[in-house]
């Protein structure tokens, strides 16, 4: 079902697999039913819009898709509940904040340039939310600035995450949650304090090419953990919180290939290798897990 009050659109699903397409257009918002879903009860239905401004989807319970591509205009909150979800965002643009909830299923993201030649990224002009629930879930962001602060939590669950190039100009907060996680950070400005805490679990972060102005503090809870940085610029100081975990577990920071501390403030760090053999091999998995 859709209505549009005022400004706002509002799109609400059924515990079906729903499937949606909305995209800009040159006549407006389009959005579009796919496979077995309907649109204000016409099967495969296309709604063109006059640009509403913000839009509020709920598609409730099932296995949803989603997918939104070169929107242009307000602030944004979609919500797939629980199933195995699928959510596609291409080059959009929204002034407000955008509010991801995917909740509980094995579901997955992926948010990748969009324009007419592929080269526009997605831009969030207020706060960035993104909740996944519990399930093991694959996080794709390739492209994404956001102007105010970021908040990503994966929950429970061996998850797979990416945060690929852009910046964020506010405070940073990752959680990853408890579970064998992965986790990939790359090209990124962090202008505001950073923060990421992975849960328990023997998890794996890299960060790679990455600017981090403020402060960053990695709770890596218990597990044995690994961070490897490689080619980071950290303008300030670099800590560990969290326990080491049972039977000699231990958080190590791999710093083999030239990331630059500020300060020289590492703290908290139980291993310190200097040797780039446990580096290669730590790569090579982060490769094959976002193959």
């Amino acid at each position: 079902m859709t209505s549009v009050t005022g400004s706002t659109l509002k799109i609400t699903g059924d515990n079906s697999a729903n499937e949606l397409a909305i995209e800009q257009t040159s006549q407006g918002l389009q959005v579009q039913a796919l496979n077995g879903t309907k649109l204000n009860g016409i099967l495969r239905g296309v709604l063109i819009l006059s640009n509403p401004t913000q839009m509020n989807i709920d598609l409730l319970g099932g296995h949803d898709r989603l997918s939104l591509a070169d929107y242009l205009g307000g602030g944004v909150s979609v919500k797939l509940g629980s199933g195995n979800d699928q959510l596609n965002l291409n080059g959009t643009t929204n002034d407000g904040a955008l509010v991801v909830d995917l909740g509980s299923g094995n579901n997955s993201l992926a948010a990748n340039s969009g324009g007419p030649v592929g080269e526009d990224p997605n831009v969030v002009g207020g706060n960035f939310t993104l909740l996944a629930g519990a399930g093991y879930d694959r996080l794709i962001i390739d492209t994404l600035n956001v102007l105010a602060n970021l908040s990503m939590d994966s929950g429970a669950g061996q998850d797979v995450v990416s945060l690929g190039s852009g910046s964020t100009n506010g405070i940073t907060t990752i959680a990853l949650g408890a579970g064998n996680d992965i986790m990939a950070i790359q090209d990124r400005t962090s202008r505001g304090l950073f923060s990421l805490n992975a849960g328990a679990g023997d998890d794996l972060l890299g960060l790679r090419n990455g600017d981090y102005k403020e402060s960053a503090v990695f709770d890596l809870g218990a597990g044995k953990d690994a961070l490897l940085s490689q080619l980071n610029t950290f303008e300030v100081n670099v800590t560990r919180l969290g326990g080491a975990g049972p039977r000699g577990a231990i958080d190590t920071l791999y710093s083999a290939l030239d990331s630059i501390f500020g300060d020289n403030t590492v703290t908290g760090f139980e291993s310190l290798p200097t040797t780039e053999t446990p580096v290669s091999a730590l790569y090579t998995r982060l490769v094959n897990a976002f193959a």
